[in-house]
């Protein structure tokens, strides 16, 4: 039982994930930035070591004219990496 739970657990956030990486591309192609973003910052709490994840918020965040928070984003990014696997970001 307990595998069968983890399983779908796995399966839930393989379509959460999925489903916010279309939702910021279709808002993104539409110039909701705003909308957008706030769908990254959702994918970047769900996964917060993805990359990927990351490098969506801070082309958002650059897009919206705030580089600040694009480098910030990216501080932060580097900070989780670094306490939680003891990597650096590509």
């Amino acid at each position: 039982l307990a595998q069968e739970v983890d399983r779908e657990r796995r399966r839930w956030r393989d379509e959460i994930r999925e489903a916010l990486m279309r939702l910021i591309a279709r808002r993104e192609a539409a110039g909701e930035i705003a909308g957008a973003m706030a769908c990254a910052q959702r994918l970047v709490a769900e996964e917060p070591t993805s990359e990927h994840a990351a490098r969506l918020l801070m082309r958002l965040h650059y897009r919206r004219g705030d580089r600040a928070a694009a480098l910030e984003a990216f501080e932060a990014l580097k900070q989780r990496l670094f306490d939680s696997l003891g990597l650096t970001p590509l």
